[in-house]
Protein backbone atom coordinates (compact mmCIF):
# COMPACT_ATOMS: atom_id res chain seq x y z
CA UNK A 1 0.00 0.00 0.00
CA UNK A 2 2.72 2.53 0.97
CA UNK A 3 4.38 1.52 -2.55
CA UNK A 4 1.17 2.35 -4.38
CA UNK A 5 0.91 5.95 -2.55
CA UNK A 6 4.69 6.60 -3.17
CA UNK A 7 4.36 5.28 -6.85
CA UNK A 8 0.94 7.71 -6.79
CA UNK A 9 3.07 10.69 -5.44
CA UNK A 10 5.87 9.93 -7.98
CA UNK A 11 3.27 10.22 -11.33
CA UNK A 12 1.82 13.69 -9.78
CA UNK A 13 5.25 15.22 -9.49
CA UNK A 14 5.98 13.73 -13.01
CA UNK A 15 3.34 15.45 -14.60
CA UNK A 16 3.46 18.57 -12.56
CA UNK A 17 6.65 19.41 -13.76
CA UNK A 18 5.89 18.43 -17.32
CA UNK A 19 3.06 20.83 -17.14
CA UNK A 20 5.40 23.81 -15.83
CA UNK A 21 8.28 22.72 -18.31
CA UNK A 22 5.61 23.68 -21.48
CA UNK A 23 4.24 26.74 -19.45
CA UNK A 24 8.29 27.78 -19.13
CA UNK A 25 8.86 26.61 -22.67
CA UNK A 26 6.32 28.14 -24.31
CA UNK A 27 5.85 27.71 -28.30
CA UNK A 28 8.13 25.44 -29.61
CA UNK A 29 10.09 26.74 -32.49
CA UNK A 30 10.46 30.38 -31.55
CA UNK A 31 13.59 30.17 -30.57
CA UNK A 32 15.15 28.91 -33.64
CA UNK A 33 12.85 31.34 -36.04
CA UNK A 34 14.01 34.98 -33.83
CA UNK A 35 17.60 33.65 -34.13
CA UNK A 36 17.39 33.12 -38.25
CA UNK A 37 15.53 36.97 -38.27
CA UNK A 38 18.40 37.72 -36.07
CA UNK A 39 21.28 36.44 -38.72
CA UNK A 40 19.18 37.64 -41.33
CA UNK A 41 19.01 41.49 -40.19
CA UNK A 42 23.01 41.40 -38.61
CA UNK A 43 24.25 39.93 -42.46
CA UNK A 44 21.32 42.55 -44.19
CA UNK A 45 23.61 44.60 -47.04
CA UNK A 46 23.21 48.51 -46.16
CA UNK A 47 22.79 50.71 -49.72
CA UNK A 48 25.19 53.34 -49.55
CA UNK A 49 22.15 55.46 -50.01
CA UNK A 50 20.50 54.34 -47.03
CA UNK A 51 23.72 55.25 -45.09
CA UNK A 52 23.53 58.61 -46.51
CA UNK A 53 19.77 59.56 -45.65
CA UNK A 54 20.39 58.33 -42.35
CA UNK A 55 23.72 60.44 -41.25
CA UNK A 56 21.63 62.99 -43.04
CA UNK A 57 18.87 62.99 -41.09
CA UNK A 58 20.59 62.17 -37.91
CA UNK A 59 22.46 65.38 -38.11
CA UNK A 60 19.62 67.39 -39.46
CA UNK A 61 17.73 66.28 -36.30
CA UNK A 62 20.95 67.14 -33.88
CA UNK A 63 20.95 70.43 -35.37
CA UNK A 64 17.17 71.27 -34.47
CA UNK A 65 17.58 69.57 -31.29
CA UNK A 66 20.64 71.87 -30.54
CA UNK A 67 18.84 75.15 -31.73
CA UNK A 68 15.44 74.16 -29.43
CA UNK A 69 17.61 73.96 -26.40
CA UNK A 70 20.09 77.12 -27.29
CA UNK A 71 17.10 79.75 -28.39
CA UNK A 72 13.38 80.33 -27.99
CA UNK A 73 13.22 81.39 -31.61
CA UNK A 74 15.16 78.38 -32.61
CA UNK A 75 12.01 77.88 -35.86
CA UNK A 76 13.65 80.90 -37.02
CA UNK A 77 16.96 80.60 -37.13
CA UNK A 78 16.67 76.88 -38.36
CA UNK A 79 13.49 77.51 -40.83
CA UNK A 80 16.17 76.82 -44.07
CA UNK A 81 17.93 73.77 -42.59
CA UNK A 82 17.97 70.70 -44.87
CA UNK A 83 20.86 68.84 -45.40
CA UNK A 84 22.09 70.66 -48.26
CA UNK A 85 22.65 73.68 -45.89
CA UNK A 86 24.47 71.34 -43.54
CA UNK A 87 28.19 71.10 -44.53
CA UNK A 88 30.46 68.97 -41.96
CA UNK A 89 33.44 66.56 -42.03
CA UNK A 90 33.93 63.17 -40.29
CA UNK A 91 37.20 62.98 -37.91
CA UNK A 92 38.83 59.80 -39.11
CA UNK A 93 37.89 56.54 -37.23
CA UNK A 94 35.19 57.90 -35.19
CA UNK A 95 31.64 58.91 -34.48
CA UNK A 96 32.77 62.39 -34.71
CA UNK A 97 31.14 65.32 -36.83
CA UNK A 98 32.25 68.70 -37.27
CA UNK A 99 29.51 70.08 -38.79
CA UNK A 100 29.11 74.10 -40.10
CA UNK A 101 25.43 75.61 -40.37
CA UNK A 102 25.12 79.43 -41.47
CA UNK A 103 27.81 81.24 -39.26
CA UNK A 104 27.41 78.37 -36.27
CA UNK A 105 29.96 75.40 -35.56
CA UNK A 106 28.78 72.45 -33.76
CA UNK A 107 30.60 68.86 -32.87
CA UNK A 108 28.86 66.16 -32.40
CA UNK A 109 30.11 62.64 -30.77
CA UNK A 110 27.67 59.98 -31.60
CA UNK A 111 27.75 56.77 -29.36
CA UNK A 112 27.31 54.33 -32.81
CA UNK A 113 27.54 54.50 -36.68
CA UNK A 114 25.42 57.24 -37.73
CA UNK A 115 24.84 56.48 -40.86
CA UNK A 116 23.13 53.05 -39.46
CA UNK A 117 21.24 53.80 -36.69
CA UNK A 118 19.11 57.07 -35.90
CA UNK A 119 20.17 58.33 -32.51
CA UNK A 120 20.53 61.80 -30.79
CA UNK A 121 24.76 62.69 -30.23
CA UNK A 122 25.88 61.67 -27.18
CA UNK A 123 28.21 65.20 -27.21
CA UNK A 124 28.36 67.87 -28.57
CA UNK A 125 30.09 71.77 -28.14
CA UNK A 126 28.47 74.49 -29.72
CA UNK A 127 30.03 77.97 -31.54
CA UNK A 128 28.59 80.79 -33.26
CA UNK A 129 31.31 83.23 -35.36
CA UNK A 130 30.77 86.22 -34.52
CA UNK A 131 32.10 89.64 -36.31
CA UNK A 132 34.54 90.19 -33.82
CA UNK A 133 36.23 86.19 -33.79
CA UNK A 134 36.41 86.81 -37.58
CA UNK A 135 38.40 90.64 -36.59
CA UNK A 136 40.53 88.35 -34.16
CA UNK A 137 41.19 85.21 -37.32
CA UNK A 138 42.44 88.04 -39.56
CA UNK A 139 46.59 88.57 -39.29
CA UNK A 140 46.83 91.99 -37.69
CA UNK A 141 48.71 93.33 -41.69
CA UNK A 142 45.18 92.10 -43.26
CA UNK A 143 42.83 93.80 -40.57
CA UNK A 144 41.34 96.71 -41.75
CA UNK A 145 41.61 99.81 -40.79
CA UNK A 146 39.40 101.33 -38.67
Amino acid sequence: MVRIIILALAISILSVQSILAERILGTPGVISEFSQVEELVKNKKISRDYRKKTLDKNLVNAVRFTFLRKYPDYQEKIKDLNPTSITFEQQKGTFNYFLKYKDYFIYYSFAVDPELYVQIPSDERFYLKTPELTEDLLPAKEAPAK
